[in-house]
Order: C-alpha cells, then sequence, then structure tokens
C-alpha cells in the first residue's frame, strides 16, 4: 500500500512524500527509520487496475539487489544495522521491505543475520542462509555477501539466457498450432460435406484430418484439462521424477541438463567451501540447489559416503551416469593437490562456458529442424484439402 505522508526533519525541514509499506504502522516505522518526525501518514487508495494486478511477488532480481546493496555498504564499513536500515528504504517492494524491517528488528534485538534470515525460507533458501552463516562465523561476512552477490547473479543470467533462447521456437510453435486448430475448426468442417455430395473418394490423409477436425472439440477439452492438471503434476515428487529421470535417457538433451546440474553443483560447492563450509554440510546445501530430484538423491548419498570417509572423488567415479569423468578427474586433481575449491572454481567457468556454447549448438540445430518440422505439417494439411478438389477437377 502506499501512504502520503507530512514530516519534518531534525532541522525542522518540512517534508512531504509517498511511502510503500503493507500497513500505516510500518509506514510510521521506516519513517522514523530514517530519521523523520511524523506529522500525518494517510493510505492512498491504488486504482482500479492496481487492485487487480498488485506486484508484490519478491523475485530473484530483489534478492540480487538486497544482497548486492548489503554487500556494498557492509564492505564499505557501514554497520550491519546501518546497512540493513538503508537497504530496506532503498527497497520498491512493501512486502519485501517489511520482511527486511522484521529481519532488522530481530538483528537489533540479538539476532545473528542467518538466524534471522531463516524465518523466512521462501524467501531466503537455506544455501543463502548457511553462506550467511559461514561468513558470520569465519568475519568476513562482507567478502561472503559479495561472493553470494556474483553466484546468485550467474544463476540469474542462465536461466535468463535459457528461457531467452526458448521464447521464439514457443512462439512459432504456438502459432503454428493456433492457425491449424482454427482451421480444423472453422474450415475443414465446411469442405466435408462439399467433397461427399460430389461423390469424391477422400485420400487417407484427408480423413485424418477431417477425423481432427471432428474431434478438435474433444481435443480442445482435453488441451484445457492437461494444461490446467500440468501445474498440480509438476508440484509432485513422483512426477518431476518421472520427467526428470527421463531428461537424462534423451541423447540430445541428456548432455546438456547433465552439464547444467554439473555446473550448479560446482558452483555451490565452490561458494560454500571458500566461506569455510565443510563439504559434508556443503553437499547437504547444494542438494537442494539442484532441482531434480534424482541428482538431488545422489548428492546426499555422496554426502553421506563423504562423512564416512569415503573420497568424494571415489564417491563420484562410482556414478558415472550422472558425473562426466571430466569432472571426476578434476575433483580427484583437487583433492590430490589440497586445492579442490580453485578446481571447483575453474570447472565451473568452464561449464558455464560449455553450457552456452551448447545452447548456441542447440538452437543453429533447432530452428530450421523447426522450420522443416512446420513446413511438413502445413504441407500435409494443403495435400489434405488439394488432393480431393484435384479428384473433383479431374472428374469434370
Amino acid at each position: 500500500m502506499n501512504f502520503e505522508y507530512r514530516a519534518r526533519t531534525k532541522t525542522g525541514e518540512l517534508r512531504v512524500g509517498i511511502i510503500e509499506a503493507s500497513t500505516k504502522d510500518n509506514a510510521l516505522r521506516l519513517l522514523q527509520s530514517i530519521g523523520l518526525y511524523v506529522i500525518s501518514v494517510e493510505e492512498i487508495k491504488p486504482s482500479f487496475w492496481g487492485k487487480i494486478f498488485p506486484s508484490q511477488k519478491i523475485s530473484e532480481r530483489d534478492i540480487i539487489f538486497f544482497t548486492r546493496s548489503l554487500s556494498t555498504l557492509v564492505n564499505a564499513g557501514v554497520p550491519l544495522l546501518e546497512a540493513l536500515d538503508s537497504t530496506s528504504v532503498q527497497t520498491k517492494k512493501a512486502s519485501f521491505r517489511d520482511i527486511i524491517q522484521e529481519i532488522t528488528d530481530a538483528v537489533e534485538g540479538g539476532m545473528p543475520l542467518s538466524k534471522a534470515l531463516s524465518k523466512y525460507p521462501k524467501v531466503f533458501s537455506s544455501f543463502y542462509t548457511n553462506q550467511i552463516k559461514c561468513g558470520e562465523i569465519s568475519g568476513t561476512l562482507g567478502k561472503t555477501l559479495e561472493s553470494l552477490t556474483d553466484f546468485l547473479e550467474r544463476q540469474h543470467a542462465f536461466k535468463g539466457q535459457l528461457i531467452g533462447a526458448m521464447i521464439y521456437p514457443l512462439m512459432i510453435v504456438s502459432m503454428v498450432l493456433f492457425i491449424l486448430f482454427f482451421m480444423a475448426i472453422f474450415v475443414f468442417p465446411k469442405l466435408k460435406p462439399i467433397f461427399l455430395e460430389r461423390g469424391v473418394h477422400l485420400p487417407l490423409i484427408t480423413k485424418i484430418v477431417f477425423f481432427l477436425a471432428d474431434s478438435s472439440k474433444i481435443i480442445f477439452i482435453f488441451l484445457i484439462l492437461f494444461l490446467i492438471l500440468i501445474p498440480y503434476l509438476l508440484k509432485r515428487k513422483e512426477t518431476q521424477e518421472i520427467f526428470q529421470k527421463n531428461f537424462l535417457k534423451i541423447p540430445l538433451i541428456s548432455s546438456f541438463f547433465r552439464e547444467t546440474y554439473l555446473s550448479r553443483l560446482s558452483q555451490s560447492l565452490y561458494s560454500l567451501l571458500s566461506a569455510g563450509l565443510h563439504l559434508v554440510d556443503a553437499l547437504e546445501n547444494s542438494a537442494d540447489l539442484i532441482e531434480n530430484e534424482i541428482y538431488k538423491k545422489e548428492i546426499l548419498e555422496i554426502k553421506e559416503e563423504v562423512k564416512k570417509g569415503v573420497p568424494f572423488s571415489f564417491a563420484l567415479s562410482s556414478r558415472p551416469k550422472f558425473f562426466t569423468p571430466f569432472f571426476i578427474q578434476l575433483v580427484q586433481a583437487g583433492e590430490k593437490s589440497g586445492a579442490l575449491v580453485e578446481t571447483l572454481k575453474k570447472f565451473s567457468e568452464f561449464s558455464q562456458k560449455e553450457i552456452e556454447r551448447e545452447i548456441d549448438y542447440f538452437l543453429k540445430i533447432f530452428e530450421p529442424l523447426l522450420i522443416i518440422l512446420i513446413a511438413l505439417g502445413v504441407g500435409f494439411f494443403i495435400a489434405a484439402v488439394l488432393l480431393p478438389f484435384y479428384q473433383t477437377i479431374t472428374k469434370i
């Protein structure tokens, strides 16, 4: 919610402006936290569209902005409480600003920052809070925040690159499917009686198209039900495991997903180990970051083996389906030389470049392949319509 306020500074200067907060009390507290003496605070009623489309969801970009701002202030020597207050004022979203203010209050009351952050697991992941905890224990909170910001920015950039690469193909496929579906509902049903009246022998492809046109309503209903059920099914752990397991079996896609998961794992382990976390704890926190239940199970099993004294590289080598020989060899070399952290960093940088190369390669192959498939589909429908017309003309 937005509030219009009138306040005075310590020197008596009048200030009038607008502040965003979830409640009037929070607005008052925010104004007081920046040294203003509040005269009045009045709520500004949101517009009709503002009620329908409120933008209060805390995104990855919000988390990155918070971490980067906090990192800059702490590294500049600003005390943590002042840094949190300043970051809270800069935050645009009222919901997130209130969370930061509550975290600030908890820290002011003597609670460690990591524990205050862990009260909001939907906003700050266990990976995030454990990184902060390591920085607090080692006394390098500023450096930890800086490396955490770099990690989050790399993750966000990679997701953006992947989504951006898929937008164009999905738009083309959606447009073609819409056109074909439109023809199946409005065009083909009108052609069928004409051919039947003239006694034209329908080719097989025409019969298939007319069958699809007759069943279009049923197909449409099933499609709508499928789209409604997709979010529910994808949230189920069993469904996720089926999809993720099958992705690893597809020849062209499996290598890309494997490289992606290993990149995330190496980035996470590097960040956590460099912050001072033990390998066992680093593996446990990294498992939560991997968005694949199959890999998550394997990493947690590796964690238990490492806990019992099994070398990390040996535990990896017993799972060749999930971890590439190159990754295993680098980890083995890092363990022998005592430079596992640096080795993981190098692999992270290498895998990021490899993923970018694979995305470019995929697009170069996929785009012409997509054009060919669309041409074949359109050609099939055109042939289904033209062949009966050709037979009609030849009879005349």
